[in-house]
């Protein structure tokens, strides 16, 4: 039988404002390391949250999800890696409706040298990617929330009457997620009406 381990972290230590405790997390992976094997690290996933996946804001057009990947294969192809080897991730086994298992979701992404997409239930997944040295650590590309993105749905939480951008980011709620490197991306305004779909900065995204 397994062991359940409750951290309290001394109330004495300093942590930047909603920045979770990263010693929380270290040991749910030395768990992982322990008991899940570590599958080779060969491939990249691109989080797929495009119009008509879900109903929770900060969606991507699918014409620009599709030059998203189209960038990454380059990028790719220009640093001699193998441009077949993107995987989008939906939350759905490929070609069918139903939820890939915990398993299956794991082994996909702790075989992950790099993962990109919009902040959201997907991204969470970046837990299980594996840890190397300071040099070759995986890394994370994750689109967020701007000022430019108030209009967008899961953008923004009003407090009161007043409306506030919700920038939120794994990297937070990770702790600063030491096992991989990370970096954020604007969401830009698609145009002036509420709604759900927002887009990407691409060049910033090519600078990533």
């Amino acid at each position: 039988e397994g062991q359940l381990l409750l951290l309290d972290p001394p109330h004495w230590m300093k942590r930047p404002e909603k920045l979770r405790v990263a010693a929380l997390y270290a040991p749910l992976r030395a768990f992982l390391a322990r008991t899940k094997p570590m599958h080779p690290v060969d491939k990249v996933v691109a989080y797929e949250r495009v119009v008509g996946t879900t109903s929770t804001g900060r969606l991507l057009e699918k014409a620009q999800f599709k030059r998203l990947l189209e960038l990454a294969s380059e990028a790719l192809r220009a640093v001699g890696k193998a441009s077949d080897s993107i995987v989008v991730y939906s939350g759905k086994q490929r070609n069918s409706l139903e939820m890939m298992s915990f398993e299956q979701q794991y082994r996909l992404f702790n075989s992950a040298y790099l993962l990109f997409g919009p902040h959201g239930a997907g991204m969470a997944n970046s837990l299980w990617m594996q840890t190397a040295d300071c040099v070759q650590r995986p890394a994370v590309i994750e689109f967020i929330c701007s000022t430019d993105t108030s209009n967008v749905r899961g953008c923004y939480v009003y407090q009161g009457t007043q409306k506030l951008i919700r920038p939120q980011s794994f990297w937070r709620l990770f702790g600063g997620a030491y096992w991989v490197r990370y970096y954020h991306v604007w969401m830009l305004r698609l145009n002036d009406r509420n709604g759900d779909v927002a887009s990407v900065d691409e060049d910033g995204f090519n600078m990533s």
